[in-house]
């Protein structure tokens, strides 16, 4: 799930702005390449002045573009396609 919530840096800085934060720069390394995603996900809100909390990771879900998440991360499709086919 952070892997996910990496995906989309527009998502994380439109929530930032929402929240007096400042704006991230994009990770450009494979997201699902990353050893520790969480670690990741905290440096990055950090730098953005949030706080990893249940609430600010599902504004940042709200905010995150599918079509970005499914081309950054495989593992999002494949599951998406698991969810909605019968």
């Amino acid at each position: 799930m952070d892997t996910w919530l990496l995906a989309d840096t527009d998502a994380i800085n439109r929530v930032a702005a929402s929240r007096g934060g400042r704006s991230v720069q994009p990770i450009r390394d494979p997201l699902e390449q990353i050893q520790d995603p969480k670690a990741t996900l905290q440096t990055l809100l950090s730098e953005a002045r949030l706080n990893y909390t249940p609430e600010v990771c599902r504004l940042i879900a709200a905010e995150t573009d599918l079509a970005i998440l499914r081309k950054r991360c495989r593992s999002f499709g494949e599951f998406e396609k698991k969810v909605l086919d019968p």
